[in-house]
């Protein structure tokens, strides 16, 4: 009886991760024929099923990570979703790609990486848009976005500049006291350029 038991159990859980090595190549297939409806819904199936208590290994669930990212920075940049906060997108890309280059011996560390790069200024550009079009609010959370991934482990670079930029959009913004607190941290990090 307890060997039936463990039995089974093994093949359920074998089940789970074939389940999810699937969603995965269909979601990546999706992905190269520009399908990204198709391709979020694979991704997200994945992503259930680990969140369910499905398990990768690591080149796998590394895989996976790095996809998931590309889908959603990929949906992010697309104008024709309608109704959609994109910016929600390029939230999730940020995330996905931060995880990976966390997970012990990604193999796609270094292209996680680059795409950290590419949503750093995909949200410094849609903080410069809100500039423009004078809703500092949203230009602040925006230039804190570009600090936040700058500042992640893969990247490591004290963004200055784009703290600046924040400090200024929260006193546009009458945000007084969000802009002493960056304006603050500039002094920390560089007390000589008061």
């Amino acid at each position: 009886m307890k060997k039936g038991i463990l039995i089974a159990a093994v093949a359920l859980l074998a089940g789970q991760a074939f389940a999810q090595k699937s969603d995965l190549t269909s979601a990546i297939l999706s992905y190269r024929k520009l399908d990204m409806p198709t391709a979020r819904k694979y991704i997200d199936q994945a992503d259930v099923k680990l969140t369910e208590g499905g398990t990768l290994k690591a080149k796998d669930l590394s895989k996976f990570l790095y996809h998931k990212g590309l889908v959603y920075f990929s949906l992010s940049q697309d104008t024709t979703i309608q109704g959609l906060n994109r910016i929600d997108f390029l939230d999730t890309a940020v995330s996905a790609y931060i995880m990976d280059t966390k997970v012990i011996g990604s193999s796609y560390y270094k292209k996680s990486k680059i795409e950290l790069v590419r949503c750093a200024y995909s949200y410094g550009t849609s903080a410069y848009d809100k500039f423009d079009s004078k809703e500092y609010s949203d230009a602040l959370i925006l230039f804190e976005k570009v600090v936040y991934v700058n500042a992640s482990n893969a990247i490591g670079k004290i963004d200055t500049s784009n703290i600046f930029n924040a400090s200024l959009m929260a006193l546009q913004a009458k945000d007084s006291n969000k802009s002493i607190e960056l304006l603050s941290r500039l002094l920390e990090l560089d007390p000589s350029n008061g």
